[in-house]
């Protein structure tokens, strides 16, 4: 209101002619404005403002939207997230997981057992069902019977029984409508791969609404499952078609319900992006530093975040000097570009490109350095799990060296009751009272054993345990050691690259092109022969 004020009292003191054409964008007009602030007040009241209206003019620059001709806001973009994992009998208790994410309780007819996570399902309010294939027999409908025919179809003990989608839903969408959404593209999956999916809702009346969706990867003709899984589900690439499939069924429907929103699954790189993807962190990494990482995407964010900001108004930059040409072509008047560009040149194509070389190599040494400085306090957390899991192995093999002591001399013991047991005649009732003594220590003797073997089965089980954990962690480590390796060979190549043009710059005539035919150095030496510097020491090709 007091914005509106100021501004009325501002046009009725500089009263000026209003452009027809601008005539929606002029601020909105008041009737009988009265209020009318002199002085200081009015001075703070314009400056406050002027505060108010510029961090929120930067808020709204800094989302991502869809922009018009006219520079209008088309549509905002929202987070795409589709998860997926695979569910073994190797790595997953398989009926927990499942009771995990249906909410409901899950009989497992092969083992007896039962699995339900009730305080999950009231706290998540979670609500499954059975989206089904037109092949596949009602049955399909109960969860249970799902899960019993994937588990009995899969024989081997590290089986793959199913696969699990985690989909991000929509805060702008109704509870409802976030279902049917979902319930459309699981029937299109359905259909595409010949099987019934389980649909879970979770958190759908919060700030975090999504879906766990649950399919197998055999086809459903009837009762049964097929006896061969889907090749194209088992290729390298087949993540991108449901990424798709869900991206494509979720803008349909947005336009379909006139939602000015839009997902797309592609990444920054594909769509050709400036911004930088932020890092996934997990907190409960032991080699990770979660909150180095964080603080990272943090400084990531701010930057995307101008990087939008400038490339917005680089657009309007562009827009307004394309309508100055136009009207100024319109009367009659010469054109004279605004930034005259500047004249495309062999050498500028190669000095062109070894810059962009040289960006490249300071941008990998950067990179390099950084990770260099983070894997040696991997190699020191490293050394110490290395050091700890050697003490606890040789305090196991301690521990089961007495155990083996233990049980040896039990057994001695048992032969010398059982020599002792025969000294006694089984007929001469005066001996059964020293018989039933020894039998009693025999038996002792018998559980004795039997629990000092299952102490060393347990010790062995924890040996186990031990020795996985430290491949674990020599796994991540060697991850991260590699990645600092890939670092150092992309910073060499660049830098060789650079050099190998710097050579071939000097032996490359110079001369002008056309900017309508030639853009890269790629294009320059598809039509034009140039000769490649050998490097010196292998002999080959740069």
């Amino acid at each position: 209101m007091l914005q509106n004020r100021v501004l009325c009292e501002a046009e009725n003191q500089n009263p000026k002619p209003q452009n027809p054409k601008f005539k929606n964008l002029s601020p909105p007009k008041m009737k009988n404005a009265t209020y009318r602030p002199t002085g200081l007040v009015s001075d703070f009241g314009v400056f406050f403002i002027f505060i108010v209206v510029f961090f929120r003019k930067q808020t709204i620059v800094l989302s991502t939207y869809r922009v018009g001709k006219r520079g209008d806001i088309v549509s905002q973009e929202k987070i795409f997230h589709l998860s997926h994992r695979n569910i073994s009998k190797g790595k997953y208790n398989v009926g927990s997981r499942m009771a995990y994410s249906t909410g409901i309780e899950i009989n497992d007819e092969k083992t007896g057992k039962s699995y339900h996570k009730e305080e999950k399902e009231i706290r998540e309010g979670i609500e499954t069902e059975m989206v089904l294939n037109d092949a596949a027999s009602e049955k399909f409908k109960d969860t249970n019977y799902f899960y019993n025919k994937m588990m009995g179809v899969e024989k081997r003990t590290d089986a793959r029984v199913f696969n699990e989608m985690d989909v991000a839903l929509f805060q702008e969408l109704k509870p409802e409508e976030n279902k049917e959404l979902a319930r459309q593209f699981c029937k299109d999956f359905s259909e595409k791969y010949n099987t019934p999916v389980s649909l879970s809702f979770h958190k759908l009346d919060s700030h975090n609404p999504h879906c766990h969706i649950i399919y197998s990867e055999r086809g459903v003709d009837g009762e049964e499952f097929s006896k061969t899984k889907n090749k194209e589900m088992r290729s390298k690439g087949y993540l991108k078609t449901p990424r798709k499939m869900w991206a494509d069924r979720a803008n349909a429907y947005f336009k379909e319900k006139e939602k000015d929103l839009f997902i797309d699954h592609r990444s920054n790189k594909e769509r050709g992006l400036e911004q930088e993807p932020t890092t996934r962190y997990n907190k409960h990494s032991e080699i990770q530093n979660y909150k180095t990482v964080k603080l990272e995407n943090k400084v990531i964010k701010s930057q995307n975040k101008q990087i939008e900001y400038h490339n917005k108004h680089r657009e309007k930059k562009k827009e307004r000097e394309a309508k100055v040409i136009a009207i100024k072509q319109i009367r009659g008047k010469e054109v004279k570009p605004m930034a005259e560009q500047k004249v495309l040149t062999v050498h500028r194509l190669y000095q062109n490109e070894i810059d962009k070389r040289e960006s490249k190599f300071l941008e990998k040494r950067k990179e390099y350095k950084a990770q260099k400085e983070r894997n040696k306090e991997h190699k020191e957390t490293f050394k110490q799990r290395k050091q700890l899991h050697r003490e606890q192995l040789q305090k196991s093999r301690n521990t089961l060296n007495l155990k083996r002591g233990d049980v040896m001399d039990l057994r001695f013991e048992q032969k010398g009751l059982k020599a002792d047991l025969k000294g006694y005649s089984k007929i001469n009732p005066f001996t059964w009272k020293e018989r039933k003594a020894i039998k009693q220590k025999i038996a002792h003797n018998k559980v004795k054993q039997k629990k000092k073997k299952y102490e060393m089965k347990k010790e062995k089980s924890k040996m186990k345990v031990q020795k996985r954990n430290l491949k674990g962690h020599r796994k991540e480590f060697n991850k991260e050691k590699r990645k600092e390796y890939g670092l150092l060979k992309d910073q060499i190549l660049n830098k060789f690259k650079a050099k190998a043009l710097v050579k071939e710059k000097a032996n490359v005539k110079n001369k002008k092109l056309d900017n309508t035919k030639v853009v890269s150095l790629k294009d320059f030496k598809k039509t034009n022969k140039v000769e490649k510097i050998q490097s010196k020491n292998k002999g080959r090709a740069i």
